[in-house]
């Protein structure tokens, strides 16, 4: 049997009760489609790779620091210490600041490539690289005050509390005592920007220490243990009273919201011999 087939327009024989091997011209549509689907799916892959392409390039040109992801949402805010407008504000602006900072400064520098501690550590008291030290401090002070705040907060260990009220008293309320003591050490930052610190010794000697901006524990071969900005552009826009009212509500719902948690594991490894922390910023 002879068949002239309507797509290819070409004669074929076809054996009697032999399926037809020319598809009509309705199943050749939807094969012409699904192969236009394929090759539209093919394109889309490889401009979605292009994509990635671009962005790692585009983030080898920006410098080896970003600011970090936190295993907390960060549109929610923490409660009951920062809104979630005034946490953006200092996530996405003054620490997306800070990094651009960082980066512009270390880029062919002797320091690029390495981790914010090793960059701090190795940029302290060189006067020729303050420009680099200043934004690396301030890149791990951000970083380590995400990790000092949990939404509501976490309760202290049983193990650091008789620690802290081994050296601090108070063994009723050994947080208040702390509370008091970072309250005292801010407002000793007269120009109203830096940060405070509870800190260890490699030793396990408990303090609370103000540093300004540009400076941080690691400089002074100190372990953090908790952190807090006390920069009035962390707080303003929740604190109305700004100066030491504001200050004396945000230091005392810090400690409504802070990771005594991790306090005391970093607390644990320096006693523990283990080095104290070494954040994954």
């Amino acid at each position: 049997m002879l068949k002239r087939t309507l797509a290819l327009h070409f004669v074929e024989y076809v054996p009697k009760r032999a399926v037809n091997a020319f598809p009509s011209a309705s199943i050749l549509a939807r094969s012409t489609q699904q192969t236009k689907s394929i090759h539209e799916g093919t394109a889309l892959f490889r401009e979605t790779e292009r994509g990635a392409q671009r962005a790692d390039l585009e983030q080898e040109r920006r410098g080896f620091f970003s600011v970090p992801k936190l295993n907390y949402p960060v549109l929610s805010g923490v409660s009951p210490v920062l809104s979630s407008k005034q946490f953006r504000y200092v996530y996405d602006v003054l620490h997306h600041d800070i990094v651009s900072k960082l980066n512009r400064a270390s880029i062919g520098s002797d320091v690029e490539g390495h981790t914010v501690e090793t960059v701090i550590r190795q940029t302290s008291f060189d006067a020729l690289k303050s420009h680099i030290h200043t934004p690396a401090c301030e890149h791990f002070n951000y970083c380590f005050f995400y990790n000092s705040l949990r939404p509501w907060g976490t309760s202290m260990p049983s193990s650091f509390r008789d620690a802290v009220t081994l050296q601090f008293g108070n063994a009723d309320s050994p947080s208040a005592t702390i509370e008091k003591r970072f309250l005292q050490a801010a407002s000793t930052l007269q120009s109203r920007v830096g940060w405070v610190y509870l800190v260890s010794t490699s030793t396990g000697v408990l303090d609370v220490v103000a540093f300004e901006h540009g400076t941080s524990p690691l400089a002074n071969d100190l372990i953090p243990l908790l952190g807090l900005s006390v920069n009035e552009s962390t707080y303003f826009m929740d604190y109305s009273t700004v100066g030491p009212g504001g200050l004396e509500a945000y230091v005392a719902n810090f400690f409504k919201g802070c990771n005594w948690s991790l306090a005391s594991r970093y607390f644990a490894d320096t006693t523990e011999g283990k080095g104290g922390p070494e954040p994954n910023f």
